[in-house]
């Protein structure tokens, strides 16, 4: 395995277990600390999911303001543990924004940008 690719952390920011953007990078280290693992000589990059959009009539269930807070400071708090890591990184955010249907899920133009985004960092590394 030469790359893999983790994007999580969008379902923690809407779960009412989530006390702050810290803890869910400490969750979210725990699958990082696997891939090293598990396969130590693979390049993790660590894709830090756009923010979600506060929805009260999404199909899924809400989407609060505080799952919204969350998300927006989860990207600063995933780039620490990049680097402590030695993981490479992105922030979708800067790329993409989630669909204003339900305020958590990417829409077609949206899951093409990311991937031409996670192609040009992976690309970078060859």
């Amino acid at each position: 395995i030469d790359g893999i690719v983790l994007m999580l952390g969008t379902n923690d920011c809407r779960s009412a277990c989530a006390p702050d953007a810290q803890a869910i990078a400490c969750r979210i280290g725990h699958f990082v600390q696997c891939a090293h693992q598990h396969s130590p000589k693979a390049k993790v990059l660590l894709i830090a999911p756009p923010p979600v959009l506060p929805c009260e009539d999404a199909v899924i269930g809400p989407t609060t303001q505080r799952a919204a807070a969350l998300s927006q400071a989860l990207p600063s708090q995933l780039f620490l543990l990049a680097q402590r890591e030695g993981c490479l990184f992105l922030d979708a955010g800067r790329f993409i924004a989630v669909s204003p249907v339900d305020g958590v899920h990417l829409d077609g133009a949206s899951h093409a940008s990311l991937a031409e985004a996670v192609a040009r960092v992976l690309c970078a590394q060859h």
